[in-house]
């Protein structure tokens, strides 16, 4: 460990709150779909609400993760007289309260119960999408089925990748608290190699969810080409205007412009002119000819 005693115990604190937060809004996204699709007369929810739920999650994720700011602490090893390792790691009183609180607090409140809320909430959804039918329409019609059908391939698709994507990581804690002792150099394989690998594929579950609303949402997929489309059109704008060979550009066509738009005012003035002094000398001459007459 090369960051210092303070950042050993922060580091670990605020990843775990972060992903503690993360897996739990999944939780709550599931809840506020469950509610806005089974329960759409019934269900409003206002800025206050989300506002409410939103500091519920991270005041609980805060709460769950107080323990790693206090029990991780930075030791120190000295394997040569010459050589001293500093390693980052948990110091409890207990090695058994430890297994507990990876147990009852890690495993459950951050992956095991969200799990079943997300699984159960999603599964009373694709219930009711599926039981429900849009008035005047035959159960048999080709579109609602393919509607259904894609609505119950995303949500299936949530729950596995979820499912998925965390289940390495806990098992293998899960082994390494509970399991047989593991021989130093398999040991060190999973600390040094395993587990980086088992981490990032559980955060990766946060940034896999769009990309399958996109696979099973057109308005999503809408949303989503339109945002880069504003982007793409907003960084190209300002990319142009800050070049000095379109401030050139822009200002010798101003220029010209300019200059076309003089010159027809002005062509315009004379024909005008020359039109208004035809008509006068016409006129002039007829109503001198009674005249002479």
């Amino acid at each position: 460990w090369r960051f210092g005693a303070a950042m050993c115990k922060i580091t670990p604190f605020v990843q775990g709150v972060v992903v503690c937060a993360s897996v739990n809004t999944l939780g709550a996204i599931a809840l506020d779909r469950y509610l806005a699709i089974c329960f759409t007369m019934e269900y409003t929810i206002t800025r206050r609400i989300a506002k409410f739920i939103i500091l519920w999650i991270w005041v609980f994720s805060v709460c769950l993760m107080t323990p790693w700011a206090i029990f991780y602490r930075q030791t120190t090893y000295s394997k040569t007289p010459v050589q001293t390792l500093f390693i980052c790691t948990q110091h409890w009183p207990e090695q058994y309260q430890e297994r507990h609180y990876f147990l009852g607090a890690i495993f459950l409140g951050c992956y095991a119960i969200p799990l079943v809320l997300i699984a159960a909430f999603y599964t009373l959804i694709a219930i009711r999408v599926w039981t429900r039918d849009a008035p005047g329409i035959s159960k048999c019609s080709g579109i609602i089925y393919e509607s259904k059908m894609k609505v119950l391939k995303m949500l299936f698709a949530v729950v596995l990748v979820f499912t998925l994507s965390w289940l390495p990581l806990y098992t293998i804690q899960l082994y390494f608290y509970y399991g047989e002792t593991m021989p130093p150099a398999l040991k060190h394989t999973m600390h040094t190699i395993v587990f980086p690998i088992v981490q990032w594929l559980g955060s990766s579950n946060t940034s896999v969810n769009p990309i399958i609303y996109c696979m099973y949402s057109k308005k999503y997929r809408k949303g989503f080409k339109k945002v880069m489309k504003l982007y793409c059109l907003k960084k190209n704008n300002h990319e142009t205007h800050d070049s000095p060979i379109f401030n050139y550009s822009s200002t010798h066509i101003n220029h010209r412009v300019l200059n076309r738009t003089t010159i027809k005012r002005v062509s315009t003035m004379k024909t005008c002119s020359f039109k208004r002094f035809s008509t006068f000398k016409k006129n002039g001459e007829a109503n001198a000819k009674p005249e002479h007459v």
